[in-house]
C-alpha cells in the first residue's frame, strides 16, 4: 500500500531520504528568496533522484534552470501510461549559493492495459502476486480502515480488480485500479475508497 505523504525538507535531506528507499514526497524548505545574479544566462542542471517511477524502476528527474530565478519546468508525460500518484514538480528556484529548491510529489507511471492484455499478463511467467491492503472509509465516518486484497500481473502495470469485500458493506465502486510495484506494494492513488452499508 503506497500512500503519498508530503513533508518539508531541503534538497540534501530529500536526496538522502530517497536514496534510502521508496520516495514518497518532497517539498522545498521555505528559505530566503532567490537572489538575482549578474550572469542571467548561467544555467544549472538540477537532478532529483528517484522521482519518476516507470516500467518497474525509479528514474531521476532532470531539468536545466537559470541561476537567480524561479522557473516553471515541464511535467513528464508518457503515452500509454497513467500517473497514479498525482505527481508534480513545481517551479524550481536556484539560490545565490547554488542550491536548488522546489516543491513536488514523485510521479508513479503505470502502463495502461486492456482487459485482454491484463488476463494475458496474469498468466505470464514474469507475473507476480501482490498481497496488500486497500485503505477505505465507511460513509459518514472519518476513521481510516484497511482491507486485504490480492492481485496478479506484471510489475509497472495498472490492473483493474473487483473491490475487496468487507462484511456488511459494499464499495461505491465495483472495481478499482491498482498499480503493481512489487509483491507487497500496490498503488491505488490518493483517494480512499468509500464503503456503505448493504
Amino acid at each position: 500500500m503506497l500512500k503519498s505523504k508530503k513533508w518539508m525538507t531541503s534538497l540534501a535531506v530529500g536526496t538522502a531520504l530517497m536514496g534510502a528507499g521508496l520516495a514518497v514526497g518532497i517539498v522545498q524548505t521555505q528559505v530566503a528568496q532567490p537572489v538575482a545574479v549578474q550572469a542571467k544566462t548561467k544555467m544549472k542542471t538540477v537532478k532529483i533522484p528517484k522521482f519518476i517511477y516507470k516500467d518497474g524502476k525509479w528514474h531521476t528527474f532532470v531539468a536545466k534552470v537559470p541561476y537567480g530565478k524561479t522557473t516553471a519546468v515541464k511535467q513528464p508525460k508518457y503515452k500509454g501510461y497513467v500517473d497514479m500518484n498525482d505527481g508534480s514538480v513545481s517551479a524550481i528556484s536556484i539560490y545565490k549559493d547554488g542550491k536548488a529548491g522546489w516543491g513536488g510529489n514523485p510521479f508513479i507511471f503505470m502502463k495502461k492495459l486492456s482487459a485482454k492484455q491484463q488476463k494475458k499478463n496474469a498468466k505470464s511467467k514474469q507475473a507476480i502476486t501482490v498481497h496488500d491492503k486497500l485503505e477505505y472509509r465507511v460513509k459518514g465516518s472519518y476513521n481510516e480502515r484497511t482491507v486485504k486484497y490480492t492481485v496478479k500481473g506484471l510489475v509497472g502495470t495498472r490492473v483493474k480488480i473487483k473491490a475487496p469485500k468487507v462484511a456488511g458493506y459494499k464499495c461505491t465502486k465495483e472495481k478499482i485500479y491498482v498499480g503493481i510495484m512489487d509483491k507487497k506494494t500496490g498503488v491505488t492513488g490518493w483517494s480512499d475508497q468509500t464503503y456503505v452499508k448493504k
